[in-house]
């Protein structure tokens, strides 16, 4: 049986995925979500006085440092949970990842791989008629790697709050013990928010379009039964 060895892209300086507007509208919708908890943060901290340095009337205001910053972080938790992950605190990650917003985003990637590589499969002589590529979600083979994209796009996000609350926590302690103002302990937050929830999210949101669009293209060559097939995805520029 012959192998064919189908190399896609080599290096080009254009996206061979074509799906630049599709990772640009992610990318959006994650700082559209992250801008969303910036603002409440810094309407706790500052305009509602939340620790009381000001008023002694806070919603985090209590004796000890460490019971504000306990109740802070909770609160912190549950606003993530609903304007990041979009999901009820303690929904588990299977139901989470099958509800996932994001997963518009990724079912739409893994279906342009696939129209892309039934395409590569037509040039090849091969017959893929177009309910072929319409039903792919109902084989296994792609209904099961849509769902781990799918589980693997909400716990990477998922991952980035964790470590961004890391940070968060660390900077309003410092914040508390040094006796910085509001605005000061607002801003720090939201520096930590910006380097690391913002700039990780966007990537996030374009490392999964191109993960799944690729996935999908090897995924329908494998379905096909094709052997040896090595797929190329870099580029100078994927913005």
């Amino acid at each position: 049986m012959c192998k064919p060895n189908l190399i896609i892209n080599a290096e080009v300086r254009r996206d061979p995925t074509v799906t630049t507007t599709l990772r640009r509208r992610f990318e959006a919708e994650m700082k559209r979500r992250f801008k969303r908890l910036r603002k409440s943060i810094h309407k706790q901290i500052v305009e509602q006085d939340g620790f009381g340095l000001k008023s002694n009337r806070g919603a985090f205001e209590f004796t000890r440092d460490g019971d504000k910053v306990g109740s802070f972080m909770d609160w912190l938790a549950a606003e993530q949970a609903r304007d990041i992950l979009g999901v009820r605190q303690g929904t588990s990650v299977r139901q989470a990842a099958e509800q996932s917003w994001m997963n518009i985003y990724v079912d739409s990637a893994y279906t342009r791989g696939l129209r892309q590589g039934a395409t590569k499969l037509r040039q090849g002589g091969a017959t893929v008629a177009p309910r072929w590529v319409d039903a792919a979600f109902r084989r296994p083979i792609h209904a099961d790697r849509l769902g781990i994209a799918h589980t693997r796009a909400y716990t990477e996000l998922k991952g980035i709050t964790e470590e961004m609350d890391k940070q968060i926590s660390r900077a309003l302690v410092e914040g508390l013990r040094d006796g910085a103002s509001p605005i000061t302990i607002a801003q720090d937050i939201d520096d930590r928010v910006a380097k690391i929830g913002v700039t990780r999210a966007r990537t996030l949101a374009r490392t999964e379009v191109i993960n799944a669009h690729a996935e999908a293209t090897l995924n329908t060559y494998e379905e096909a039964g094709l052997e040896g097939v090595d797929v190329i995805a870099e580029w100078l520029t994927a913005a």
